[in-house]
């Protein structure tokens, strides 16, 4: 297991949906059962905005049958996907993640659901979704990597299938921080004394993030035959995103 994946395992273990959306109050200490309804209720909007842009932008008539969503997480995103698609598939590195939103499904009812463990090949997964998706997930893969997984992912889609990847492209952090950044992730000591800093437990898990070349990825999602690409850009303190959203022709 590559050491990004371990981090989100560990996440997966201790504080998966702090792992998700990273806001004080989803921390496992935090949560109740109204700040897990909350939790859910923010994919629920999220992917009802998304459906509605993808119909008024793209496809007017987007009703997908096989879906998937890469890096589901809990299954904050997947819950939603399925009231809306025939089937979803839900991928994830994480086991411990995987489960997690399998006991998720199960309590919101959402039987037509299955879940897979991820690999840069996407070798658990087969070919031909209508809708592909992914969402605060690839900026946390080296760059390398998620090169390879957003092009595999590009390949599995089907004629006329819709994809919506969201990748940070920009960010404000300063050398400084990035190195310290690279130094949490690779020496463990660094990233412990970083956490008693931040008031976290002594092996908690540092979040990666990385930016991705915008010219790069439209050179891959050209050479899959789409003709239209649609941008919607996001911005925090720290990092300028692009969800790209386009059809295969």
């Amino acid at each position: 297991m590559k050491q990004t994946d371990k981090h989100w395992e560990r996440y997966g273990r201790i504080d998966p949906y702090y792992g998700v959306l990273t806001q004080v109050k989803f921390k496992k200490q935090n949560l109740d059962s109204q700040r897990l309804q909350e939790f859910f209720d923010t994919g629920e909007v999220f992917i009802g905005s998304l459906f509605e842009q993808i119909r008024q932008q793209l496809e007017p008539s987007f009703y997908p049958s096989l879906a998937i969503d890469f890096g589901c997480g809990v299954g904050r995103l997947v819950i939603p996907m399925a009231r809306r698609c025939k089937m979803v598939h839900g991928i994830d590195v994480s086991a411990s993640m995987l489960a997690e939103a399998r006991t998720n499904a199960s309590s919101h009812q959402v039987n037509n659901v299955a879940f897979f463990a991820s690999d840069d090949s996407l070798s658990k997964i087969g070919k031909d979704y209508d809708f592909i998706n992914s969402y605060f997930v690839l900026q946390h893969i080296p760059l390398k990597r998620g090169m390879q997984i957003f092009e595999e992912l590009l390949s599995r889609l089907a004629r006329n299938g819709v994809f919506s990847l969201q990748v940070p492209y920009y960010t404000h952090r300063t050398p400084l921080r990035s190195a310290i950044s690279k130094l949490r992730r690779y020496v463990p000591l660094a990233n412990s004394a970083a956490n008693l800093v931040e008031g976290n437990p002594p092996a908690y898990p540092h979040m990666e993030m990385n930016i991705y070349p915008l010219n790069i990825l439209c050179r891959f999602i050209q050479a899959q035959g789409v003709k239209r690409l649609s941008v919607n850009f996001e911005s925090d303190p720290q990092y300028f995103s692009a969800t790209l959203m386009g059809q295969k022709a």
